[in-house]
């Protein structure tokens, strides 16, 4: 399965010859699996003696864990297979000996569930792998090891501190087959996979102890890793702390203004020259000219903060570097702000349009800015936000910013969503068989209508009705102007369509009541959703021969199935 999903295909695709050969080969085989059976009972009793034997191993497409317990009774031993447990590698590349460490850690769960029941938790665990690497790890200070190493070891040894690991030979550990897979044929004849290593079976004396001493092992990969991390500290300006604050930008400019007042106020009373120029009106309600002073306040404040250095290069009447991004804006200091030079001063525009402010893209006052805007669009779209803006801002990068900010609205991802999509059913037959135009057709009534009886002075108007059909093959259209809601009226406007366009063999309608009534008045049978009618009883239709016509009514749940009207 790993192998189908990193060929990165579509589930309607083909595969490849190989692959489909591959797991073609996978189900036959699979097809032998119930010749294999699998005894329920263990054979533990309550006066054997029991041991949890269990083995690890691992490959470069997965690693396995294998479960035996050994029972002692009357002086034999019988080894019996518990459980077992396979993973595929990971897909990130991870050398075999991290792998075999995987493996162990795997063992360790499947052991630690085993020895949770009542029947193994007094038994004595022993665990073996046949790498001498993991081992090592294991044995050793998980501090001394990598993060991915320390982990994994820590793990296994909070979950199992009383097992012992082993080392065994590659040739006699049953979890090499799990690791490296092999067909139901071999595996029903494998005596290693059901019966584990024979030196288990073979002997009735405990097993002895390891002597390998695994801590004066050297692992394949570095026990420390050095590593040297070049760190380069920068002090990056900071935006206004007072703008941080908010998230709405006609919020902040009203607390600044109150901020103003309040300042300028105090330096009155204490005949104290202030820095900042601020004019408060007259009226206790906030002003629009105390909103514009804000504004630039904001500006300022922002500027400051973020592009002090340029502001002091300006002031100073030296030119900012070639490779600085501001430098081709010929930026100048008009009233106390950073704005574009530009080759605009001889306009007869606005000087705000003549000399936009110069906002920095990452600040937060240009995000409230574009929010604030982008209401006042009523959710427009980057072009019309960008309009507007540049009116008064220059931000550099600012269609970049500005999709990036909208995309956090919520309303316009709300009504932006695509919408699903359904799939229509096929067409009817008389949809897509050809025919003589209007042989099929379909009908209903449009209106009400305001009709005149003629076209001198003081003649009435009444209400009347258009009678629609719809050839079901040309989708030709035949308008019948009807006098009333009524059965006359309708056959009436039915003779005039019969003799204009000839007889038709079906006819499609609604569950009009006039269309019901038509049915019943004229002595029709009536089978489930379908009607068959004569024109020759029909008083208002006369004929020399008959022409039988086929009439299908909708359900009454769906009125216009079928039809074109």
């Amino acid at each position: 399965m790993q192998s189908l999903w990193l060929l990165t295909k579509e589930w309607d695709v083909a595969l490849p010859d190989a692959e489909t050969a591959q797991w073609r080969a996978y189900e036959d085989d699979l097809q032998g699996l119930p010749s294999i059976s699998i005894p329920r009972w263990s054979g533990v009793t309550k006066s054997a003696r029991l041991e949890l034997h269990g083995f690890a191993d691992a490959s470069k497409l997965a690693y396995a864990a294998v479960l035996y317990v050994r029972i002692l009774h009357g002086g034999g031993a019988r080894v019996t297979l518990l459980a077992s447990k396979t993973k595929v590698a990971p897909l990130k590349s991870l050398s075999i000996p991290r792998l075999e460490l995987c493996a162990a850690l795997l063992l360790a769960k499947l052991t630690a569930s085993f020895l949770a029941t009542a029947d193994f938790n007094q038994a004595p665990v022993h665990l073996w792998s046949d790498s001498k690497t993991a081992l090592h790890w294991i044995h050793g200070l998980p501090s001394r090891w990598p993060v991915f190493v320390a982990n994994r070891c820590s793990e296994i040894v909070t979950l199992l501190p009383q097992a012992s690991w082993h080392y065994v030979n590659t040739k006699h550990n049953p979890a090499d087959v799990a690791s490296r897979g092999c067909p139901v044929s071999v595996l029903r004849e494998d005596r290693l996979w059901w019966n584990g290593p024979e030196t288990l079976s073979s002997t009735t004396v405990p097993w002895p102890n390891n002597c390998d001493d695994f801590s004066q092992i050297v692992p394949t990969e570095t026990e420390e890793t050095e590593s040297n991390v070049l760190v380069q500290s920068s002090d990056a300006p900071s935006d206004c702390e007072l703008i941080l604050r908010y998230s709405s930008y006609r919020r902040l400019c009203k607390i600044l203004v109150h901020c103003l007042r309040f300042v300028t106020k105090l330096a009155q009373r204490c005949e104290r020259p202030l820095t900042v120029q601020f004019q408060a009106a007259a009226s206790v309600e906030v002003s629009v000219e105390e909103l514009e002073q804000a504004e630039r306040h904001l500006c300022r404040m922002t500027q400051n903060a973020l592009l002090s250095v340029e502001i002091k290069c300006i002031s100073a009447k030296s030119a900012l570097p070639k490779s600085h991004p501001l430098a081709k804006l010929c930026p100048i200091i008009r009233n106390g702000l950073l704005c574009v030079g530009g080759r605009l001063r001889n306009a007869q525009i606005n000087e705000d349009r003549k000399h936009p402010i110069i906002l920095p893209a990452t600040s937060h006052l240009v995000g409230l800015l574009i929010d604030d805007m982008h209401e006042k669009m009523f959710h427009g779209g980057t072009q019309l936000i960008a309009a507007h803006l540049r009116q008064r801002y220059w931000i550099p990068r600012l269609k970049i910013v500005l999709r990036a900010r909208l995309l956090r609205c919520v309303i316009c991802l709300r009504y932006g969503a695509e919408t699903a999509f359904q799939r229509m059913a096929d067409l009817p037959g008389v949809r897509v068989t050809p025919c003589r135009p209007f042989k099929n057709a379909g009908l209903d009534y449009a209106g009400p209508f305001l009709l005149k009886g003629s076209r001198y002075r003081g003649s009435y108007s009444y209400k009347g009705y258009f009678a629609i059909f719809v050839c079901m093959a040309t989708k030709a259209v035949h308008l019948e102007a009807v006098s009333a809601y009524d059965t006359a009226a309708f056959l009436a406007a039915f003779r005039r369509f019969v003799s204009r366009r000839g007889p038709c063999r079906h006819l499609y309608s609604d569950r009009g009541t006039n269309f019901v009534v038509l049915t019943r008045s004229c002595g029709v049978c009536i089978a489930k959703d379908q009607a068959i009618i004569s024109l020759s009883a029909l008083s208002c239709v006369t004929y020399t021969a008959l022409y039988g016509i086929l009439i299908h009514r909708a359900l009454r749940i769906s009125a216009d199935s079928g039809n074109l009207v």
